[in-house]
C-alpha cells in the first residue's frame, strides 16, 4: 500500500495514458521478464545492483494486477530522470506480453530474430558479411515470395500449353490423319488407279508382240505392216 508522500506524488505526477491499461501477470511470462528488467537496470546504472533489481521484482510480481503507477513512485529514489522512461518501456512490454499466447512480448521476440540473423550473417566472409537491418530483411523476404510466384505462374503456363498441344493433337487424329492437305486414303486410290494402267499397257504389248510373231511365219509382208502400226506413239 502506497504511504502518503506516494499518494500525494501520485496525484502530482503525470503517467502516460497506457498506465490505465491493467496487466494480468499470469498471462505474462516473468522469468522473460526478469531478465529484460536486469539487464535495463544495469545499463542504467552501470553496474548489477541486485537491490533494486529485486525491488522491481518484487513491485511486479507482489500482485496478479500490479499498480506500475506505484512502482514508478518507488524506483524513482534509485533511477532517478531515467524511471519514466524505464517504467514506460516496461509497461509496454508488459501490454505486449499479455496479448501473446507465449506470454512474450512481440518486440522482444522480434529483436531476438533480427541478432540470430545478424550473428550468422557476421560469420559469413568479411566481403560478403554486412549487418541486416529489419527493412533490408523485410525486402529479402519480399523478394524470395516475389520470385516464387513467378516460378508457380511459369509452371502453370506451361502445363496449360502442354494441355492445348495434346487436345489439339487428339481433334487432328478424330479428322483422319492427312498429308500434304490430300488425304492418305485417296493417295492410295490413285496410286492404284496408276498401277492398274501400266499392267493393262503390259499386258497389250505382250499381245501384239504374239501376234506379230504369229502373222510373220505365215506371211512376212504383213509382219512388217503389222510391227508399223503396232509400235507405241509418242507422249503428246
Amino acid at each position: 500500500m502506497a504511504s502518503s508522500v506516494d499518494a500525494k506524488l501520485l496525484k502530482q505526477t503525470k503517467f502516460p495514458t497506457e498506465f490505465n491499461q491493467k496487466v494480468d501477470m499470469k498471462k505474462v511470462n516473468v522469468e522473460v521478464m526478469k531478465k529484460w528488467i536486469a539487464g535495463k537496470i544495469s545499463d542504467i546504472l552501470g553496474n548489477e545492483d541486485d537491490v533494486v533489481i529485486e525491488l522491481c521484482f518484487n513491485l511486479l510480481e507482489g500482485s496478479r494486477f500490479p499498480e506500475i503507477k506505484v512502482l514508478q513512485i518507488q524506483l524513482t529514489g534509485f533511477l532517478d530522470k531515467d524511471t519514466a522512461k524505464f517504467c514506460k518501456e516496461l509497461w509496454s512490454l508488459c501490454l505486449s506480453a499479455q496479448s501473446n499466447p507465449q506470454g512474450v512480448p512481440k518486440e522482444l521476440l522480434e529483436a531476438k530474430k533480427l541478432e540470430l540473423i545478424q550473428e550468422k550473417v557476421s560469420t559469413l566472409p568479411k566481403s560478403k558479411g554486412h549487418l541486416l537491418t529489419s527493412r533490408q530483411i523485410e525486402a529479402e523476404k519480399a523478394a524470395a515470395e516475389a520470385q516464387r510466384r513467378k516460378e508457380q505462374e511459369k509452371t502453370r503456363d506451361k502445363n496449360v500449353d502442354s494441355i492445348r498441344q495434346r487436345e489439339r493433337g487428339e481433334r487432328g487424329r478424330g479428322r483422319g490423319a492427312r498429308h500434304g492437305g490430300v488425304d492418305i486414303e485417296t493417295m492410295g486410290h490413285h496410286k492404284q488407279g496408276v498401277d492398274t494402267v501400266h499392267v493393262h499397257d503390259q499386258l497389250l504389248q505382250s499381245a501384239e508382240r504374239y501376234l506379230s510373231l504369229t502373222i510373220s511365219q505365215k506371211n512376212p509382208k504383213k509382219t512388217q505392216v503389222f510391227s508399223f502400226l503396232s509400235q507405241p506413239k509418242p507422249c503428246t
